[in-house]
């Protein structure tokens, strides 16, 4: 386990090990030096007139005389590590060190902190950091400073204090934002992001993605692909045209945003959904819903409850579920599926489609293939399963 105590600001991708030739070496330390800059490899270390053997316990680089970081706890072969620095292999160097369950202590500025491998535990202290657990199950915790986090694995967990700046999330798994972190950005193959309540910002992939907001006013932003978001009232959906078939879930009355697709009201309070100007699928809860299907050709779907479904313009199917419906007929050419005689109720918009009496409306009915088929100055209305004198006795002029 390495301890890993970093006093200066740096990139840990970049630690500077194979910079410099070597200055001094005995049985207890050997020191590489470049310019302001000196690394002391301390050990256990014995020599011939071309290798170094022993063990390496420990590093510590200065500047100027200024420590700007110390490792404790290796406990590494000095042969390879002998090797490595002589190949100015940075790379390998670093992974042997990071190799275990480490430690890693940032410094007050701005760190580049990585874990690599093991279950490490990395702190940011104060800057603005960019903290990456590699590899294992990692404890991230960037302190004061506006600090980036890499997550990728479920077990990895970020801490953050209340006002410890304004701080974001890139996961490659799946992922619900912890206490007092601001902004989630999915990648790779992650699908879901959920948010906390604060007012975040959630960024989807390229793929079908689940976003959820959680409490406060969030903006959640999918992308491409097929969408789901879940959202309260007062959250924000940011979508591009043509960016996948995407479905809004609330408990909360809503307006479709354009160009989103499909509504679906959940919970058990009476709420309401509306659509835009495109073609919606809207769904009901189990309570008494209003669904307005707006312009476009709409699919709506009330439930259970006493729903009001009206399709407005377009060529709208009109299904009510469960409970006394109230269909409302304007325009277009629209459908009833699920029309229950001394139940259910057809209203007609009068003003919309210029009727004068209900006798007119009765007029205009003709009975096909089981179907009732309602025809008003262009517009069509068929109703299916149902006859009609049926339909005379259950509709209204509005």
């Amino acid at each position: 386990m390495a301890i890993i105590d970093i006093r200066q600001p740096v990139n840990m991708l970049d630690l500077g090990f194979h910079y410099g030739a070597i200055s001094s070496y005995d049985s207890r330390q050997i020191t590489v030096t470049a310019g302001e800059m000196r690394t002391r490899y301390q050990g256990h270390f014995s020599y011939d007139d071309y290798n170094v053997y022993g063990q390496l316990t420990g590093i510590t680089q200065t500047r100027g005389g200024a420590t700007v970081f110390s490792v404790t706890g290796l406990y590494l072969d000095a042969y390879e590590f002998a090797w490595m620095l002589d190949d100015e292999d940075a790379g390998g160097i670093l992974s042997a060190v990071l190799a275990g369950a480490d430690r890693i202590s940032g410094s007050a500025g701005h760190d580049t902190l990585v874990g690599l491998a093991g279950n490490d535990t990395v702190l940011g202290n104060g800057g603005n950091d960019l903290i990456d657990g590699g590899r294992g199950s990692d404890l991230m915790q960037g302190g004061a400073g506006n600090d980036r986090y890499v997550v990728d694995t479920t077990l990895d967990r970020v801490v953050e204090a209340a006002g410890g700046g304004i701080d974001l999330v890139t996961s490659w798994v799946d992922h619900r934002l912890g206490l007092h972190v601001e902004h989630l950005t999915l990648a790779g193959a992650a699908v879901e992001g959920i948010g906390n309540a604060l007012a975040n910002r959630i960024t989807g992939t390229a793929g079908n993605n689940v976003l959820g907001g959680g409490f406060g006013a969030d903006t959640l932003i999918g992308g491409m692909g097929n969408d789901l978001y879940r959202v309260d009232a007062t959250d924000v959906i940011l979508e591009a045209a043509g960016a996948g078939i995407d479905t809004v879930e609330t408990a909360a009355s809503h307006t479709l945003a354009i160009p989103l697709e499909h509504l679906r009201l959940v919970g058990t309070a009476a709420i309401d959904g509306t659509g835009n100007g495109g073609n919606n699928a809207i769904w009901g809860n189990a309570a008494a819903n209003t669904l307005r299907g707006q312009a476009g050709h709409d699919v709506l779907n009330g439930n259970g409850g006493n729903d009001v479904l009206i399709g407005g313009a377009g060529n709208d199917q009109l299904t009510g579920g469960a409970g006394a419906d109230r269909f409302v007929f304007a325009a277009g050419r629209d459908v009833v599926t699920d029309f229950q005689d001394g139940v259910d109720v057809i209203v007609i918009d009068r003003a919309a489609l210029g009727v004068a009496s209900a006798a007119q409306v009765i007029a205009a009915c003709a009975e096909q293939n089981g179907d009732v088929l309602l025809t008003l100055g262009g517009h069509a209305l068929i109703v299916r399963d149902t006859t009609i004198d049926a339909f005379r006795d259950s509709f209204l002029l509005q």
